[in-house]
């Protein structure tokens, strides 16, 4: 009941200063977080950020943004806040957090046909990396021993790499592969898509298998807020989130963009 209360009050100071729509920052190009869909950006950041607006009884803007340049971009005021399964990492060490809305584990990927089996078997092969985190991932292959790192803007030409034998595997926040491992390529854009078809129609074996899992220091994924502002804001924002976690309310988003591994 405590919480209750304290969750039903929105603070009128907070409200009369908020003239303007809040600004949020999403990636357009890490489904199925944040993409475009023709010129409208779709994706489960999307929909939960109307989820939380609405429930906050606030209005909104969504800004199209690269993820390196979000946090930077709030602490200069030219955005609010960022949602876009932002972890916290070295793009997002100038900004204030959230409580954490989904955690994601690293996730190495190989194609099927590709014979690797375990994480020892990535010893001496070409590896890609997204280049967000790229510290991380750096890290991790330099463990393995004679394989060799390869960034790439996106995972879906990551996942292409593979089906072309240009890489052997991948390590990916399993944000961004669940969906292709599960086999939902819906995501990828025109040209992407017209090259998975080819390799379909040579006979490329285009099933994924997740090879290794392991805890990520990145695995939070939250919203990011400037440091020196908006504090009602981000109290208010993790009280919904508390909410909506407690009540199951990402379950069907979940579900509908494929988060959902098991």
């Amino acid at each position: 009941m405590k919480f209750k209360k304290m969750f039903l009050v929105i603070s009128i100071s907070f409200l009369s200063l908020v003239a303007a729509p809040i600004k949020i920052g999403i990636s357009p190009d890490y489904p199925p977080f944040g993409y475009l869909e023709g010129d409208k950006m779709a994706g489960f950041d999307v929909e939960f950020a109307q989820m939380l607006f609405k429930e906050l009884g606030l209005e909104y803007v969504i800004v199209p943004t690269m993820y390196p340049d979000i946090c930077s971009k709030i602490s200069s005021g030219e955005l609010d806040i960022g949602i876009s399964a932002m972890g916290i990492d070295e793009n997002t060490v100038g900004c204030d957090y959230s409580v954490s809305y989904y955690e994601s584990v690293n996730m190495y990927v190989t194609s099927a046909s590709s014979g690797i089996k375990s994480k020892e078997d990535l010893a001496g092969k070409k590896i890609g990396y997204f280049y967000d985190g790229a510290q991380m991932y750096r890290e991790l292959i330099a463990e393995i021993p004679m394989a060799r790192g390869y960034p790439k803007t996106n995972v879906s030409s990551m996942i292409l790499s593979l089906f072309e034998n240009r890489l052997d595997a991948i390590i990916v926040d399993s944000t961004g592969v669940i969906p292709f491992v599960k086999g939902n390529y819906d995501y990828l854009d025109k040209l992407e898509r017209s090259a998975f078809d080819l390799a379909v129609s040579l006979g490329v074996n285009t099933k994924l298998v997740v090879i290794h899992e392991e805890p990520s220091p990145e695995a939070q994924t939250i919203i990011s807020f400037p440091k020196n502002r908006l504090g009602e804001l981000k109290t208010d924002i993790n009280q919904v989130i508390i909410k909506f976690r407690e009540n199951n309310a990402f379950q069907p988003l979940l579900e509908k963009y494929d988060l959902i591994l098991n």
